[in-house]
């Protein structure tokens, strides 16, 4: 276990830093149960640093059981009533399906609810993991050469942006899963440790 500073917390989308500055791995779960508050960030950054990006928007496998039982049992009185009451047993066929489609979308945002995007700033190396509840794409940049680069989100307006991490002529985007207001958090975080960030609405990398 390496230390890498002070925690610092910004709910609801996003946690920097790491439990009583020690690292935790990286394995689907939390980092830890992180206290509820913010510390700032000294001017001069750790040479070791932690940032973890998770998207907030899921009900828990509670709320979700509980979200499908509730609309389950409406579903089938209903449908049970005019299948024993007038016959109608197609009603009672399409609220099974409707419930099993439920159940998919469910099980879709429970998986999303999953992902995370990991940071880890350590020495001359910026590395990036990401994927759901496991590294699933890793990558490794030189901090010296490490830019934060923000650039205007097609048919946004200029309002909306996306952000990358990049080194020279290759860049991989970060913080897709949080608002706007969030990602613009994330990029002065990511000031403080790698250095300005540059504003380019016209530039592109391969997704």
């Amino acid at each position: 276990m390496r230390d890498h500073g002070p925690v610092v917390t910004l709910p609801p989308m996003m946690e920097y830093g790491l439990q009583s500055g020690k690292a935790a791995d990286y394995d689907g779960t939390d980092p830890g149960s992180l206290p509820n508050q913010s510390v700032s960030i000294a001017s001069s950054p750790s040479p070791s640093s932690l940032i973890v990006v998770r998207s907030a928007h899921h009900l828990g496998a509670p709320g979700s059981l509980l979200l499908w039982g509730a609309v389950g049992a409406a579903a089938l009185l209903l449908a049970l009533v005019f299948t024993l009451g007038w016959g109608m047993w197609p009603v009672l066929v399409f609220a099974l399906l409707e419930l099993f489609g439920l159940a998919l979308c469910l099980l879709a945002l429970r998986r999303m609810s999953r992902y995370r995007e990991v940071i880890r700033i350590e020495g001359d190396r910026v590395r990036l993991e990401r994927g759901y509840g496991r590294p699933e794409i890793v990558v490794e940049f030189t901090r010296y050469w490490t830019r934060t680069v923000r650039t205007a989100l097609p048919g946004g307006g200029g309002e909306r942006t996306r952000l990358w991490l990049t080194e020279k002529q290759r860049g991989c985007e970060i913080g897709a899963c949080l608002s706007e207001e969030e990602r613009g958090a994330l990029a002065r975080r990511l000031t403080v440790l790698l250095g300005p960030t540059v504003y380019a609405p016209d530039r592109r990398w391969p997704d």
